[in-house]
């Protein structure tokens, strides 16, 4: 998952130089930190720090540790809206994937009854705080890797 962020920003820096951007543009350059939530525990308010700057979008890729599970969400700038779109579900050929609107993180069983959703509701000088909000009795640990773009 790392990988894949990695690739993400590489692409962004390429992408940057082939416009002819200036560097001050991504000043400072993007972040990836990475975040843990505990399913089982219940819903609340939680900051993320790490990144050194206010960022202004997200993109994060995650999952549940010895699962098949893993999801792929944007940022959007209005934060305060707690904005954010993205795909999520178990990624086999049986199971049906889940577009999130209003939702930056989920994460979900395949019945879709035990998760745990995060909003955005604020980007902050260090990184981002947000909502956790757990509906049913959603099991085990995810994992997130957040790419911070200033």
């Amino acid at each position: 998952m790392r990988l894949i962020l990695a690739l993400l920003c590489a692409l962004l820096v390429s992408e940057v130089q082939a416009q002819n951007v200036s560097a001050s543009a991504f000043n400072p350059p993007p972040k990836v930190i990475s975040l843990t939530r505990d399913l089982t525990v219940a819903t609340g308010a939680v900051a993320y720090t790490g990144c050194g700057f206010r960022p202004r979008a997200l993109i994060a890729t995650g999952g549940i540790n010895a699962s098949s599970n893993f999801a792929i969400h944007f940022g959007m700038a209005s934060a305060a809206a707690g904005s954010g779109v993205g795909m999520t579900g178990p990624f086999a050929a049986a199971n049906a994937q889940t577009i999130v609107s209003g939702t930056f993180l989920l994460s979900s069983d395949a019945t879709g009854a035990n998760n745990q959703g995060f909003a955005v509701s604020s980007y902050d000088a260090d990184g981002f705080t947000g909502t956790w909000t757990k509906a049913g009795t959603p099991t085990g640990t995810i994992t997130v890797y957040v790419l911070c773009i200033f």
